[in-house]
């Protein structure tokens, strides 16, 4: 994986993104994304998976239960995307 791009991931996962008010992916998944009670683990998944998750996210109509997810993709650039994504599936598995 491209280090920036996993660098760049890690950063918005942790800290979000300020500028758009993109809230941090660990304030709701765990900081080693692990979940947390109806959160999903993410650490490990596929990045593709996450990239399609996130972009059905982003067009909430397919995904109703996942609405609160609408607000915090909506901002995110498909290079953020990408980020986010070859880091949770660099992030070690937590057996």
């Amino acid at each position: 994986q491209n280090s920036n791009l996993v660098k760049g991931g890690q950063s918005i996962y942790a800290q979000g993104i300020a500028a758009n008010n993109t809230p941090a992916c660990a304030t709701c998944h765990g900081a080693k994304g692990e979940g947390m009670q109806q959160f999903p683990r993410l650490a490990g998944q596929h990045a593709d998976y996450i990239v399609k998750q996130l972009l059905v996210f982003q067009r909430t109509d397919e995904r109703p239960e996942g609405s609160v997810m609408k607000t915090v993709a909506h901002g995110l650039t498909p290079e953020n995307i990408a980020g986010v994504a070859a880091y949770l599936e660099a992030l070690p598995s937590l057996q």
